[in-house]
């Protein structure tokens, strides 16, 4: 049997529908809704539709075997690719809030569910062996927002397209534009820290329920990307992490070549590796 993540409930519903060929990536979704692991149970049960959730603060559930399909990524679902939707605090009727105050786009994962996200990805690296890497393409190895296979995909942030499709419903934003940024700019490299500590033994998986921050972010060191950022305030962490990897690459370029070192930033190389652990050197983005 295919390892579970220990840190989600098991909450087995729906039918097995056979073999993906997997797991080989995960795909990132952003579920539309208000509600708690048990409500998306419900869904589940009736659509096959996800392998987990990330409710708000981090809880975590888990409803199918990463090897089994589920239909959540239409011509993905049998190449290998598990479906994780997130709660986003949008009411399917008006793809808003309750109060009216965000859509999509501009509304981020909250700081227990980007601990978990990448809670998660270091545990698929180090124990399913799926590289640490943001996709740009989705028949390869790896993390990708659900848009990477929606055509003509909602949003300002563009991150190409194809070649398979997932979905059937052209224009959707999932997910949006800050857990996007999120996704590639903050939470690829906190996993690659603690993936890093998981091989080392030095760190354990989450336990299940509501990240409680305090202690989670003692793990291999990192600071939690705030649900009050705005999008400029992530760029700025984004263009940090740009200077980062240019300098890296600049100090190794004679023994590994610069183009190289630019072109894996998403992949579990030693460089890095080496960004990741040093990622408290980045100066803090100022808060409002």
């Amino acid at each position: 049997m295919t390892p579970r993540y220990p840190g989600a409930v098991w909450m087995p519903v729906g039918q097995d529908l056979g073999a993906n060929n997997g797991p080989v990536s995960f795909s990132w979704h952003e579920a539309v809704t208000t509600g708690s692991k048990e409500a998306i149970a419900g869904w589940v049960n009736q659509e096959n539709s996800c392998h987990g959730f990330v409710a708000q603060y981090g809880d975590c559930a888990q409803y199918k075997d990463f090897d089994r399909v589920a239909y959540g990524v239409l011509n993905g679902n049998s190449k290998g690719v598990c479906t994780w939707e997130t709660w986003d605090d949008l009411l399917p009727a008006t793809n808003r809030s309750p109060d009216g105050s965000h859509g999509p786009n501009d509304f981020p994962w909250d700081a227990g569910q980007c601990e978990r996200i990448a809670d998660i990805i270091a545990w698929a690296n180090h124990v399913l062996g799926i590289p640490i890497h943001f996709m740009r393409a989705t028949n390869e190895p790896g993390h990708a927002p659900h848009r990477l296979g929606v055509p003509s995909a909602g949003g300002n942030v563009d991150i190409g397209f194809g070649p398979d499709t997932w979905t059937s419903h052209p224009g959707k934003e999932c997910c949006g534009d800050l857990r996007v940024l999120q996704l590639r700019d903050h939470i690829i490299p906190r996993a690659a820290a603690l993936a890093a500590g998981m091989r080392n033994g030095s760190i354990t998986t989450l336990p299940t329920g509501d990240v409680d921050l305090a202690t989670a972010l003692q793990r291999g060191g990192g600071t939690p990307l705030e649900d009050t950022l705005s999008a400029a305030e992530v760029k700025q962490i984004n263009d940090h992490i740009d200077q980062a990897f240019a300098a890296l690459a600049a100090s190794k370029a004679t023994q590994y070549g610069a183009s190289r070192l630019i072109d894996n930033r998403y992949g579990l190389t030693d460089v890095v590796q080496a960004v990741a652990h040093k990622l408290n050197a980045i100066p803090p983005v100022a808060k409002k």
